[in-house]
């Protein structure tokens, strides 16, 4: 079968919907899933270099899939109305990307500042920041021995807004 176009797509709360969230707190969620994007867009490209691809994600979301995100090989949908090697494709498709997940090279770390840098940089007493870590006002926020990090938009998020 003559490979011509490939459409596939994801959500992107899907990418991180069994993890713990503190492990969660570590990563760009939204960085991380136009990385995982590209990398499985590049892999079929690998794949079938002939093809047109396109892999599309629903940011925010999680659970079924939409319809225009759905695995498509020559516009048939997950084999209905396909036959034969286009069946076997989808399946192909999808191991892809399964195999670009399970590399986790698609993470993306959130830069972490801990509590004592931040009252240095921004001029915060590090007894407020420590308070508003405790009181879940700084988002992600998690005590490491005796220090509290926390990923840097998370801080200045509160620090603009207190």
């Amino acid at each position: 079968m003559n490979v011509k176009t490939i459409t596939t797509g994801f959500n992107s709360a899907d990418l991180f919907n069994r993890w713990d969230g503190d492990d969660v707190a570590h990563y760009d969620e939204r960085g991380s899933a136009e990385r995982y994007q590209e990398m499985y867009a590049e892999a079929l490209r690998e794949a079938y270099p002939d093809a047109e691809v396109t892999v599309g994600v629903n940011y925010g979301t999680g659970g079924e899939l939409p319809y225009d995100l759905q695995t498509r090989i020559n516009d048939h949908i997950d084999g209905v109305s396909a036959c034969g090697d286009e069946i076997f494709d989808v399946e192909i498709v999808d191991e892809i990307g399964s195999r670009v997940y399970s590399d986790f090279e698609w993470l993306v770390a959130r830069p972490f500042i801990d509590a004592a840098t931040a009252g240095r940089q921004f001029s915060v007493p590090r007894a407020t920041i420590t308070w508003a870590c405790r009181e879940g006002k700084i988002a992600d926020a998690i005590k490491n021995g005796n220090r509290w990090e926390f990923p840097l938009e998370s801080f200045l998020a509160w620090h603009n807004n207190r």
